[in-house]
């Protein structure tokens, strides 16, 4: 795992189901000392962004505002369809609107689209 400035980070990988009642599955979840900071919810290539923006709604509404469990602490969401990335923060205290996402940009704040990269694996060490 890397670590950052003395801090191990792990990133848990597996789809996480923590309440059976809602049969909620969310697609990966990145912890940061034990506690979940990140959710990135994945879409295939082709669907639209707001799809996978809809679903995270639906986890706030049934799983992470149930007032209780480690979700409830998750700042950040992280949506993607394979060519296209937004994100957005937790927001308690106004409704979320899909025009508070954002798209990845560059130090120029161009668009950054996985569409057209290349994948070129790192030498290993």
């Amino acid at each position: 795992y890397p670590r950052i400035e003395g801090y191990q980070a792990f990133l848990d990988v597996f789809q996480t189901n923590p309440s059976q009642a809602n049969k909620n599955r969310y697609d990966v979840t990145i912890l940061v000392n034990g506690l979940p900071l990140v959710q990135v919810e994945l879409k295939r290539r082709g669907l639209e962004m707001k799809e996978a923006f809809n679903q995270t709604l639906r986890y706030i509404r049934h799983s992470y505002s149930s007032g209780h469990g480690l979700f409830q602490y998750i700042q950040l969401y992280v949506i993607s369809n394979g060519v296209n990335t937004k994100y957005y923060v937790n927001n308690r205290l106004t409704s979320l609107s899909y025009k508070q996402t954002f798209y990845w940009s560059d130090n120029e704040n161009n668009k950054i689209s996985f569409e057209n990269m290349e994948y070129k694996p790192s030498n290993p060490l």
